[in-house]
């Protein structure tokens, strides 16, 4: 799983990884207020770095009931720039009156700040309400974090398939992790199709500026050339030993001179979600060279809200092996696995989870495909 999403800084790491979204207010729907001039100014001067001339700027708008400066005066007393006192009470009072007025940014800060318990009392089902409600306006931070609960099952029911309808509407609307995480849910799937979506969710996030999806794209491209060399490799052994033909003369039978086509998604290692329902239950390393899609599970709780502790606990002893990694919780059974996100290959599977184990921690490697 990846971190959600806010604006204007990036947030506690939870279930998410982030990315920075300098105050989202591009693509909304008809319904969304549009950002005032008041709003715009304040942001400018919030750009520079210029705290106080944002306050100015959104303080008098917002006490007129302006929405946006409302929620530009919660992004300040949220976030504390310029030697300004941080305040999640306040920001969350703010955040309140400009969701109430339907301003989507706000509503999705405030769903973070309902996520973890910051300066209100801590409600998964508000914050995925509040999500909701921004991404049927058009926001694209608040579909990837309504996607992501779905994904978790995080406030509600875990559902893959609306997670998928939600992060592509992340992903149409510009946010790069959500086309990372349908290019990752799609990647080499044994059906040509699903390839083809694996494909069309790098590219688009190599558009939005995904450099880790460019290599991969690379990567899939040097994969193809390699496969269809091989094949290419193979029918000319096989015409070369055909029985009856003269060799110089180059007669071959039509069936071993033909030339199996891969497709684009040749060699995209495979990612099925669910996992597995019954996962290894000893710890032995991949083969080394063997290809597929990994994951580490480092837990089994009774509880989403215990596997989120145990995850930060985590992060927290293990920063250098868990300190920047994904996590992603998975029901099965009526346990709550916590296990990192995807790794491709098998011989770093092998090491992080050996030093994980070295650190008196528990670790599995979970083999998707």
């Amino acid at each position: 799983m990846r971190q959600w999403i806010r604006e204007g800084r990036r947030a506690a790491r939870l279930l998410l990884v982030a990315v920075v979204v300098a105050l989202w207010f591009s693509g909304l729907h008809a319904e969304a207020p549009e950002p005032t001039e008041a709003y715009r100014s304040g942001l400018e001067a919030y750009r520079a770095g210029d705290a106080d001339r944002a306050r100015s700027a959104w303080r008098a708008a917002a006490e007129d009931g302006d929405g946006w400066a409302q929620y530009g005066l919660g992004l300040l007393h949220e976030s504390g720039p310029g030697g300004m006192e941080a305040d999640t009470g306040k920001a969350v009072e703010w955040y309140r009156q400009a969701a109430d007025q339907d301003v989507p940014a706000a509503m999705n800060n405030l769903g973070l700040l309902v996520a973890r318990g910051a300066g209100v009392d801590q409600d998964p089902r508000e914050a995925v309400k509040l999500w909701r409600e921004a991404a049927e306006l058009g926001h694209g931070p608040a579909a990837y974090n309504l996607a992501a609960s779905y994904r978790a099952g995080y406030g509600i029911r875990t559902n893959m398939r609306e997670a998928l309808r939600w992060y592509e509407t992340a992903a149409e609307r510009g946010v790069v992790d959500a086309a990372e995480a349908l290019a990752d849910y799609h990647a080499g799937q044994s059906d040509h199709e699903r390839s083809q979506e694996a494909l069309r969710w790098y590219r688009r996030a190599a558009e939005l500026g995904s450099e880790s999806a460019r290599e991969r794209l690379d990567e899939l491209a040097d994969q193809r050339r390699s496969t269809l060399q091989a094949d290419n490799t193979r029918s000319e052994e096989r015409g070369g030993n055909t029985d009856g033909g003269d060799a110089d003369s180059g007669s071959h039978s039509s069936d071993t001179a033909a030339e199996t086509d891969p497709g684009d998604g040749a060699g995209i290692a495979a990612v099925d979600e669910p996992p597995p329902s019954e996962p290894e239950e000893t710890p032995a390393a991949p083969r080394s060279g063997s290809a597929g899609v990994f994951s580490l599970q480092v837990g089994s709780l009774d509880s989403a809200e215990a596997a989120r502790r145990e995850w930060a606990r985590l992060q927290r002893v293990l920063p250098d092996l868990l300190g920047d990694a994904e996590a992603l919780i998975v029901v099965e059974d009526d346990r709550y696995r916590l296990q990192t996100g995807f790794l491709t290959d098998p011989d770093t599977a092998a090491a992080r989870c050996a030093a994980i184990r070295e650190r008196k921690q528990q670790c599995l490697i979970i083999r998707r495909r």
